[in-house]
């Protein structure tokens, strides 16, 4: 008989968990209260009724996702994940649970994720996006070695959408970095490559203090110009990442 496995209680982008699934770079912390996200081990379909892309199942309020070399989940509500079991690689298996599978069920509650990297600056958000190869995880590591708080790299998970107060929480206390940046800081000894994700590594960085949501004020853009030099797009205001959400869904 399987041994049961081992709980571990968690708080991040302001939500309590409960996980079967350990997070490497996160602290356990019980809160005493009933989480609001379960993550367990479990039996997994292989399919659901509609595939939107590869992989990737919906019905009825659930999500399958699915890589070859991790396993699968499913996401429900985002009240619940499942991860079969046994896992085909455990450590591909994490990062697709923290890495897929938590953005999928905080969408599904009703947030606004994007591929960004959060600071907080005072009570504010400013939060950095690019496109692959556009140096935004060196861009956010100069600005975090420059003493510009990091609070989530990689996803910026805004709430409140619709109504007059978005925040932001902070995120899982690890910064993503392709093997050029990891050469360039001299940090090879330093961080862990990522299963599943060729050249990319993780870098433990120290949790923000508190939990206070803090507003997000500014989404800068980098981009590669014709001159292959990055350039930044500022974009201000609640109207812009209301319409970034809607398209996000029409899409």
């Amino acid at each position: 008989m399987q041994d049961q496995a081992q709980r571990h209680d968690y708080r991040v982008f302001g939500l309590s968990i409960g996980s079967e699934v350990p997070a490497p770079c996160l602290p356990s912390r019980s809160t005493g209260a009933a989480p609001e996200l379960e993550i367990r081990h479990g039996n997994v379909p292989t399919r659901l009724s509609q595939e939107r892309f590869p992989k990737i199942f919906v019905e009825d309020g659930k999500i399958l996702l699915g890589r070859v070399d991790a396993g699968s989940l499913l996401v429900e509500d985002g009240r619940s994940i499942i991860a079969s079991a046994p896992p085909l690689n455990p450590s591909t298996l994490t990062c697709l649970v923290w890495g897929s599978g938590l953005p999928t069920a905080l969408m599904q509650q009703g947030a606004l994720v994007l591929h960004a990297a959060v600071f907080r600056y005072g009570r504010f958000a400013v939060m950095l996006a690019g496109t692959r190869g556009a140096g935004k995880s060196t861009t956010a590591m100069e600005l975090r070695l420059a003493g510009l708080p990091l609070i989530s790299d990689d996803q910026a998970v805004i709430r409140g959408i619709g109504s007059d107060q978005l925040i932001v929480h902070n995120g899982l206390p690890q910064q993503k970095l392709h093997q050029d940046s990891v050469s360039h800081y001299g940090i090879a000894d330093h961080v862990l490559a990522l299963p599943g994700e060729r050249g990319k590594f993780s870098l433990t960085i120290d949790a923000p203090h508190g939990e206070n949501a803090v507003s997000p004020s500014i989404i800068f853009t980098l981009s590669v110009g014709d001159v292959d030099k990055p350039f930044c797009t500022a974009v201000n205001g609640t109207e812009t990442v209301s319409y970034t959400h809607l398209r996000a869904h029409e899409t």
